[in-house]
């Protein structure tokens, strides 16, 4: 795969997660139903900050690099980060793109037994909204640091 189609395809992915928050907000809030012991409950996920999760069908080195340091390099609303977590039941690692403040509450996030997306949703529920308008932005200046 050439690394303009992989650029393409984690774009594409990036674009997905935009297009749902836009489905969702068309189909009356950001409330999937998530099944909840026996029946589906609505669960508003409007404060939940995004994050984009992907595996590479073939790792290079340098897309990984460029694609950190595009990352890493975006200052505009909020800072993004990338992390690469090992996949045990598969061969390579699964990339996620996310806000470097899902890092930065994790301690403080684990002390009162929350996740980093739970704890930002609960103690800085403004923080989601503004971390999806910048997502468009992020994906645009990947986009332009690989294309051109």
């Amino acid at each position: 795969m050439t690394q303009t189609l992989q650029v393409n395809c984690l774009m594409h992915q990036v674009a997905k997660v935009k297009l749902l928050k836009c489905v969702l907000q068309k189909q009356g809030g950001d409330c999937p139903e998530i099944w909840v012991k026996d029946h589906f409950e609505r669960e508003d996920r409007s404060s939940f900050p995004p994050y984009v999760s992907f595996r590479f069908e073939v790792e290079d080195e340098r897309i990984i690099s460029t694609l950190r340091r595009a990352i890493s390099s975006y200052k505009v609303l909020i800072d993004w980060v990338l992390m690469g977590y090992e996949c045990h039941a598969l061969p390579g690692m699964n990339w996620v793109i996310e806000p470097a403040r899902m890092k930065e509450v994790e301690t403080k996030a684990g002390s009162l037994g929350l996740s980093s997306e739970d704890y930002l949703s609960e103690y800085e529920p403004e923080f989601g909204p503004i971390a999806f308008e910048d997502l468009a932005g992020l994906t645009q200046y990947v986009r332009q640091v690989f294309l051109g």
